[in-house]
């Protein structure tokens, strides 16, 4: 790796530290440089401020760090499989099936005759109805992919697996309560506040594991880039690349959606950027870049929603658009970035 290179990483890492530094310190109570060194160098647990710092600030830029490098590693997994520019982490259906998921312990728990499982206010039937539907929707893209050659009709299937969740959901929310409605679309608004330490800490680890694999999959994923006929002629398990890359993807969008529900754009946005920004297409390069781009907008976009100062925080996914938005329309409009290879 050259020096340029090296220099950007550790560009990168000190503005993570920058943005963790702020997360922490700004929100509705602004809490001065001393005020949080204080706070997280005691264990006052009884004070206040150590309670805005631990059970709130704390949980949420944890979630945002692991979040942001999950969704858009995912992403880049994706546009790898793919080898699509466009493809992002919910083009196979998985956060679809998630939202199914969710829509039936949210909205259809009481006419379904499953009111037993009605626990909308609980994080874990949430999360557990998010990774089964996500799961249901990952084995039948499973089977397919084992039965077909093409990418491109895998791709097609994968949206026609959104378009059918997306149906069933929509049948759940015209029956539902309108209060569960209200809480189902918050849900699908993206929520980094959700979450307790112990529970950021929970998804941190299931995400911790994904990139661990991710890693070890490296020397398989330029080759895979080539083609499937030169991946071959490399050595490269061809088949098998592709359902690391798809299961590695789905996997960690279903874990994302299943705590926070759906980050939109990152996942498509932010491997661009990573290309772009160190002139590289290798993912010894690119993967790390993104994980780190990644997290760092996801945590700007976090300290953004909160509106510092404010008693308001606004959804997540409103901040993520309009960040991830403008790059997916440069990626349009500019032809030379369009295609993948050096």
């Amino acid at each position: 790796m050259s020096k340029g290179k090296h220099s950007k990483f550790l560009l990168l890492i000190i503005l993570f530290m920058l943005l963790s530094f702020l997360s922490l310190k700004l929100g509705s109570i602004n809490v001065s440089l001393r005020e949080l060194i204080h706070a997280l160098s005691t264990s006052e647990a009884d004070s206040p401020l150590h309670t805005v710092i631990y059970d709130i600030r704390m949980p949420r830029l944890l979630a945002s760090l692991f979040a942001g490098i999950a969704i858009s590693v995912a992403g880049l997994l994706m546009q790898t499989a793919f080898q699509n520019p466009l493809a992002g982490p919910y083009v196979l259906g998985i956060s679809s099936g998630a939202g199914l998921g969710v829509a039936i312990v949210v909205l259809g728990a009481e006419f379904l005759g499953l009111g037993f499982i009605s626990l909308q206010n609980s994080l874990f039937s949430i999360v557990l109805a998010s990774l089964s539907g996500s799961a249901f929707v990952l084995l039948l893209v499973f089977i397919v992919a084992s039965k077909i050659k093409s990418i491109t009709t895998l791709l097609i299937l994968g949206i026609l697996f959104s378009g059918a969740t997306s149906s069933l959901v929509n049948i759940l929310q015209f029956f539902a309560d309108s209060s569960n409605v209200k809480i189902y679309a918050i849900w699908t608004m993206g929520n980094l506040g959700g979450l307790d330490l112990r529970q950021s800490m929970l998804m941190s680890l299931l995400i911790l594991v994904a990139m661990i694999l991710s890693i070890g999959g490296l020397r398989f994923f330029d080759a895979y880039m080539l083609g499937e006929m030169q991946a071959r002629t490399l050595g490269v398990p061809v088949k098998q690349t592709r359902f690391l890359l798809l299961g590695l993807a789905g996997y960690l969008t279903a874990i994302v959606t299943a705590f926070l529900g759906p980050v939109a754009f990152i996942g498509i946005a932010v491997p661009h950027i990573a290309r772009t920004f160190f002139n590289s297409f290798s993912h010894r390069i690119v993967l790390p870049a993104s994980a780190l781009i990644g997290a760092n907008l996801l945590i700007f976009s976090d300290i953004i929603s909160r509106l510092p100062g404010s008693a308001f925080t606004i959804p997540l996914n409103s901040v993520t658009s309009l960040i991830g938005i403008p790059v997916v329309v440069w990626l349009l409009l500019s032809k030379k970035n369009i295609h993948f290879g050096e």
